[in-house]
């Protein structure tokens, strides 16, 4: 009796030790389920807004096609008219107070045509032009032309070295004005003393530009709308030129991410290696 009394016991303590595991599992799968749920509410919503910004960025280009279009040639006669009243009145009256005013509207003239360039730059890019070249070399060029804006800024410009070259298939031009707006973007976010460093890394079937700078960072309500078109928070900027290099990148088979805290923030554009077809 007493043995049989043990026996009924030791089942009892495993149907509890059973409902406990099936507990756990439970609790387990439970979890595991509202994560799931969780990752596929983020990557319909993820998903929404990369449908709207597609949208927004077809509507833009249209607007910005359609406004430069409309726009250009009366602002060229209107420049050429502008010169020829000031080559009369430097002919007729030799007064550089009369053509001071001319020469200032020609200046703001001059301004706009550089914005339309901008807009069709983003609404229409031209196809890619890939030949192989060494980035390194490259993006050395850039840096090289940013060195004065970058000395007037008290900014510290400097690119990591590599052993060798790192070769890929790109539109020269195109990743030119990349780096170059990047780099420029990053000179004018750090303080004097500050310090921007660009760096070239093959990972894989890809290179990595990274431009690193070591101001303040991103703040969190700007972030989420650094590639929209006509956003800005620089005094007298068109709000173009990152829009333009998210373009650009894009037409390259590429992605750009970026990664920003109070001390810092970097910019890494990876385009592939070799070409591929459009």
């Amino acid at each position: 009796m007493t043995g049989l009394l043990a026996q009924i016991l030791a089942c009892v303590v495993l149907a509890d030790d059973d409902r406990a595991r099936v507990e756990s599992l439970d609790a387990e799968l439970a979890t595991i389920l509202q994560r799931y749920q969780l990752d596929a509410e983020i990557s319909l919503v993820a998903g929404e807004r990369r449908r709207r910004r597609v949208e927004q960025v077809e509507a833009m280009r249209t607007l910005c096609s359609g406004l430069a279009h409309e726009l250009r040639n009366p602002l060229n006669s209107a420049k050429l008219q502008l010169e020829l009243a000031a080559r009369r009145i430097r002919r007729d009256h030799d007064n550089p107070r009369l053509v001071a005013p001319i020469e200032l509207a020609g200046a703001e003239i001059d301004r706009l045509t550089i914005l339309l360039d901008e807009f069709l730059a983003f609404a229409h890019p031209h196809a890619l032009d890939p030949i192989a070249q060494d980035l390194y070399t490259l993006v050395g060029e850039v840096l090289e032309q940013g060195r004065s804006f970058a000395a007037e800024r008290g900014a510290a410009l400097s690119l990591v070295a590599v052993p060798e070259p790192i070769v890929a298939e790109v539109d020269g031009t195109k990743l030119r004005r990349v780096v170059d707006s990047l780099v420029r973007n990053a000179i004018e976010a750090v303080s004097a003393g500050g310090h921007v460093t660009v760096s070239v890394v093959p990972v894989d079937g890809h290179v990595h530009i990274r431009v690193t700078d070591d101001g303040a960072g991103i703040p969190p309500d700007v972030l989420p709308r650094i590639y929209e078109p006509f956003f800005s928070t620089k005094e007298g900027g068109t709000g173009m030129g990152m829009s333009i290099v998210h373009s650009l990148v894009a037409l390259h088979h590429g992605t750009i991410e970026v990664h920003t805290s109070p001390t810092g923030t970097t910019f890494d554009v990876a385009v592939p290696r070799r070409s591929l077809p459009s």
